[in-house]
């Protein structure tokens, strides 16, 4: 009956993503989640703002996951996170589309009207400096962003002082709703891409980097090709600036199937 029922969200979904395959589209969406002491999901709520056909079917396939109940003193105990899914849109060689869902993390998110995005330092725009950066910090069960590390994702360059400061600030301002278990608030250790890139006004549409930074960049792009394929598992899906992403959530992915439907043209 379970399955009937989800094929039926899928097939009411077919016109839609049959329109927006045609742009190669990707989306990125956040849901809360409810999962009981035995790992089950038994609620999901839908950010507001997705629409109606869309929110049936992240609603459909979240309630289909199951996952490794979190322990509080060493008990399985209910918990309440928030996953993290990227919806793919993509148009197949035959002429047919296809919609490709997956989960990539769960954990605290952002509360609304938050943003990962700093400013970017005034003195680095001028001389017209790129960064890529990655924050490490902990979500604490106030919402806070505590004990933040701050390292260069490209090997061999260091943090330069004034995008340090920049990435700061954000996390100094940045408030979370912590995962929860057993109904309390409790700590999570989060990695955050943070990127700094202009560009080049002379070149007019190429990004200025220097070699490092550009070998960097070609190493990301293939990594964002080669996710393509449904078979990419979550954990090797790199993130995009700004996407938070839990380290060590209390729970953990047991049975997270990705979805994946062909479409009529």
């Amino acid at each position: 009956m379970k399955k009937a029922w989800f094929a039926g969200v899928i097939c009411s979904l077919l016109p839609v993503c049959a329109m927006a395959a045609q742009a190669g589209a990707s989306y990125r969406y956040v849901v809360g989640v409810d999962v009981n002491a035995q790992g089950g999901v038994t609620d999901v709520q839908v950010p507001a703002g997705v629409s109606a056909p869309i929110g049936k079917l992240l609603d459909a396939t979240v309630r289909q996951w199951h996952f490794h109940p979190a322990t509080l003193n060493h008990q399985a105990q209910p918990s309440h996170t928030y996953v993290y899914l990227r919806m793919d849109m993509r148009k197949t060689t035959d002429g047919r589309g296809m919609l490709l869902l997956r989960y990539t993390a769960n954990g605290p998110r952002l509360k609304p009207g938050q943003s990962m995005v700093p400013e970017y330092p005034a003195n680095e725009r001028r001389q017209h400096r790129s960064a890529f950066l990655r924050l490490t910090g902990e979500v604490m069960p106030d919402g806070r962003l505590d004990h933040v590390k701050i390292q260069n994702l490209v090997a061999g360059e260091r943090v330069d002082g004034d995008f340090r400061a920049a990435v700061m600030a954000m996390a100094e301002k940045a408030r979370f709703e912590s995962v929860t278990i057993g109904g309390t608030p409790v700590a999570t250790t989060v990695k955050i891409p943070v990127y700094f890139a202009l560009r080049d006004a002379r070149g007019g549409s190429a990004i200025a980097v220097d070699h490092k930074q550009w070998l960097f960049l070609k190493k990301l792009q293939a990594e964002r090709k080669a996710q393509d394929d449904a078979a990419v598992a979550a954990s090797s899906m790199p993130l995009d600036s700004g996407q938070v992403a839990s380290v060590d959530g209390p729970l953990r992915p047991d049975r997270i199937l990705p979805v994946k439907v062909r479409l009529t043209p």
